[in-house]
């Protein structure tokens, strides 16, 4: 039976549940930390009608919409009295792919159409029935948040109805952060008190 390590036989028994509790207390951080949070994820909506996307002051000219990688983009098609599309044009809407990204079908009122970007990057899209008169841009931007205030007037709504998103994300940072500062301090004044007994000792 192998003897026991003399460091080992003065470490008191606290020592090992203190370090426990400070291998529980970090992992706890990074989880907070790196977890992303499906509720963070937003749907921004582009409405569409007779003959514009986002609203009528953008007839013959380009809606420009702001968005995070992993939102989702819903057109929806308002009271229109003419079937529209919302299609990829790819580098240029003068002369659009013929392998769009994203192509609704013919839309009328009421439908809506969702696409979600999971690269950042500018996506240029019109409608193919109006392909002059209907033109707008999606620009997704990666490492940002709250980015509702640069994406008008495409209205950002979270998926969450309760918007939890980066409020969760933050709180449990906090928490996390909290609980492996008291393990290290917990940790290093057992240090200290062991420390002192063993020279009294």
């Amino acid at each position: 039976m192998p003897s026991e390590s003399p460091l080992c036989s003065r470490l008191p028994a606290a020592w090992g549940a203190r370090l426990a509790l400070l291998i529980v207390a970090l992992g706890g951080l990074f989880f907070a930390s790196g977890a992303p949070s499906a509720s963070s994820a937003t749907i921004v909506t582009v409405d569409v009608d007779n003959y514009w996307f986002c609203d009528s002051s953008f007839q013959i000219g380009v809606c420009k919409t702001d968005i995070a990688v992993g939102d989702t983009v819903r057109w929806n098609f308002l009271n229109v009295a003419d079937l529209h599309t919302t299609t990829h044009c790819g580098a240029n809407c003068n002369t659009p792919t013929a392998t769009p990204l994203f192509d609704s079908p013919l839309s009328n009122a009421g439908d809506h159409f969702d696409f979600t970007f999971t690269e950042d990057g500018s996506y240029l899209y019109y409608c193919e029935v109006h392909p002059i008169e209907m033109r707008g841009i999606i620009t997704v931007h990666s490492g940002v948040g709250g980015i509702a205030e640069l994406a008008p007037p495409g209205a950002r709504v979270p998926i969450d109805a309760s918007g939890g998103g980066s409020l969760g994300n933050d709180l449990g940072l906090l928490i996390g952060a909290a609980s492996a500062a008291a393990a290290v301090v917990a940790l290093a004044l057992g240090g200290a008190v062991w420390r002192l007994r063993t020279r009294r000792s």
